[in-house]
């Protein structure tokens, strides 16, 4: 399935103190054009996904945050409320409540209430984000959010491999928790392709953070294998059953380190020479 959503990336970001500050004008671009499916004919094991490339920031390289910021844009909202809210406070939304009679006390308690809400968040169901949602980034929301995908990308990799059912049971349950949590932010959209004359099926993403989880989600539902690096220990997606390092740099350095450890060890079984031995004896 062709994946699009929309992101903002700035025209650059500058650091103050520990927090990265971002510049307008925002360019929008489509995240997904950088989630490389175990399905596309292009992807190898060397093709590295927006959210495995963020995984590989240096958390305590300022200036390797800022280039990823500047590169694909600020992490932007990371709480739900603040993105419904973003909703609610949208030019006309007011005027529609007023319309539908949803503006006036409830006479019929909490049912009455959940409907409501439930209308607000259709209401704002169609409403594309903007670029208000890229705000300035704290350096420790960067390291948490880090942190978190991470730990949630480790999950999905024991639930690939050949660990007890017990620890792939467990790393199922917590990473069932952390999509629900973190995919919440993501909306369902739809728009038109006239020149193809096509629907086209969009997600509205409250965060960037929202666009890694959605990619890591399409992982572990695809055919491939989240997997970790026998040499680096990086994370990526295995595209055939025998994929065990990340790229060709690690798998030709492997092959170099056991060449050298076969030669080693047949060097140390071959008999003493003749010298060697005439040397010993006479001593």
């Amino acid at each position: 399935m062709d994946m699009q959503a929309v992101w903002w990336k700035p025209r650059d970001v500058f650091i103050s103190d520990t927090t990265f500050h971002p510049r307008p004008p925002f360019e929008p671009y489509n995240p997904f054009v950088h989630y490389h499916p175990h399905t596309l004919k292009q992807t190898t094991r060397s093709t590295k996904s927006l959210y495995y490339q963020f995984l590989q920031v240096d958390p305590e390289d300022q200036k390797a945050i800022a280039k990823f910021c500047c590169d694909y844009g600020m992490l932007g909202r990371l709480d739900n409320a603040g993105w419904i809210m973003w909703g609610m406070e949208k030019p006309g939304f007011a005027d529609s409540l007023h319309i539908m009679g949803l503006n006036e006390p409830s006479p019929f308690g909490l049912l009455y209430e959940q409907d409501m809400r439930g209308t607000m968040l259709r209401q704002i169901a169609g409403i594309p984000p903007d670029p208000s949602l890229c705000i300035p980034m704290e350096w420790d929301d960067f390291r948490k959010v880090q942190g978190q995908l991470r730990e949630a990308t480790e999950w999905a990799s024991t639930m690939a491999s050949k660990r007890k059912p017990k620890e792939k049971g467990k790393a199922q349950t917590a990473l069932h928790q952390r999509l629900r949590w973190k995919l919440s932010m993501v909306r369902p959209n739809v728009s038109r392709d006239n020149k193809k004359a096509k629907w086209r099926f969009t997600w509205d993403i409250g965060s960037l953070e929202a666009a890694f989880y959605l990619m890591l989600l399409s992982d572990v539902c695809g055919g491939g294998q989240i997997r970790n690096c026998e040499l680096c220990g990086t994370f990526f997606l295995g595209i055939t059953s025998r994929g065990r390092f990340c790229s060709n740099r690690c798998l030709n350095t492997f092959k170099v380190r056991r060449f050298r450890a076969k030669r080693k060890q047949r060097m140390s079984k071959q008999p003493a020479s003749k010298e060697v031995l005439d040397g010993s004896s006479g001593r």
